[in-house]
């Protein structure tokens, strides 16, 4: 383990990575693959040492058998992370160096269980030393688990057509399953905290987007679940919120805030309020859903055409607040 972390970390400078929360994780996860190797072939090593081979030659005859199965299994590791580690966008950049990182500390492992474990266990391992002590203990209660799995296995090569069929099934679901499970980027997480992005009308003034925006003040003060309140306010919009008090002191989590207020903040006149709780991983734009809609068309025919699709959004129930940032509601003059 040691040695093939260390080289982990000999690639990730290599690489120019550094060591940080998410590098940090991939050598904690990896702790669990790069024995993988080393102990099928340590196993191997042991296995010709009962048949009674001497320990060199028990070496090389497990690492000769075992190049094949060793460089296939890390291939399969290091192919299996090395996709995330060429994704674009917010993804990549998150986790562009832990798949790395992975990826590298399983090629190492491998290399490793190739080289080094065959030569150490030429020197430490002997004919006898699993059936004493410790390591017989282990090695008999392990003997009960290999004979149950070994039933099991002779029960389902007997069954083949079943097994076939419910794998099948099983590859068949995998389509819909996908398709209908929820995806997310990152959880929604209770920091305690609510926002509110206040929209005025273009030609309003201050003091009467400071008027409607007390009311939103209000709304938030009156929930038994604010700790604060927080306010900045310009001529057209606004920027606000509540602080909430800490979890033990509130049943409601701060997205079923969110949705209660929602209602009264709606029927504030003058102002639209959105109430947005902060994602944990936030993307590119202000909302958890953006997208943009390009066209060569008249500037009125694209603003028709988004409208049609907030619309399409609301009625799809599926969306609490949906806008078009294209506009035509500056006030202008026309002198005749």
């Amino acid at each position: 383990i040691p040695i093939s972390l260390v080289g982990a970390i000999f690639l990730m400078m290599a690489a120019g990575f550094t060591i940080n929360l998410l590098t940090l994780l991939a050598i904690v996860l990896s702790v669990g693959l790069v024995v993988d190797d080393a102990i099928v072939m340590v196993e191997n090593v042991e296995r010709h040492l009962h048949a009674g081979e001497p320990p060199l030659q028990a070496a090389i005859l497990a690492a000769r058998e075992l190049v094949g199965p060793i460089v296939a299994m890390t291939i399969t590791l290091a192919a299996v992370y090395t996709p995330v580690a060429i994704q674009g966008g917010l993804t990549g950049a998150l986790f562009r160096e832990f798949a790395f990182t992975l990826a590298g500390a399983v090629v190492v492992s491998g290399v490793v269980a190739l080289t080094l474990s065959p030569m150490m266990g030429s020197r430490l391992l002997r004919q006898g030393d699993s059936e004493r002590g410790f390591a017989g203990m282990i090695h008999r209660h392990f003997e009960v688990v290999r004979q149950t799995y070994q039933r099991w296995l002779a029960v389902t090569l007997e069954s083949r057509p079943a097994v076939l069929l419910l794998w099948g099934v099983v590859l068949v679901l995998i389509v819909p399953f996908y398709m209908f499970s929820q995806k997310e980027l990152a959880p929604n997480e209770d920091q305690s905290v609510v926002f509110g992005i206040i929209q005025a009308a273009p030609n309003a003034t201050l003091d009467q987007t400071k008027l409607f925006a007390a009311r939103v003040n209000e709304v938030y003060q009156s929930l038994p679940e604010t700790e604060a309140t927080f306010q900045i306010t310009y001529p057209t919009f606004g920027f606000g919120g509540m602080v909430t008090k800490p979890w033990t002191e509130r049943e409601k989590s701060t997205m079923q805030i969110q949705m209660e207020s929602a209602g009264p903040l709606s029927r504030i006149p003058g102002i639209r309020v959105i109430p947005l709780v902060p994602p944990a991983l936030p993307g590119g734009g202000d909302f958890p859903v953006d997208f943009v809609v390009a066209s060569t068309a008249e500037p009125a025919q694209l603003q028709e055409f988004a409208n049609q699709l907030v619309g399409k959004a609301f009625s799809s129930g599926m969306f609490m607040y949906a806008d078009a940032d294209l506009k035509f509601d500056q006030p202008q003059a026309e002198v005749v």
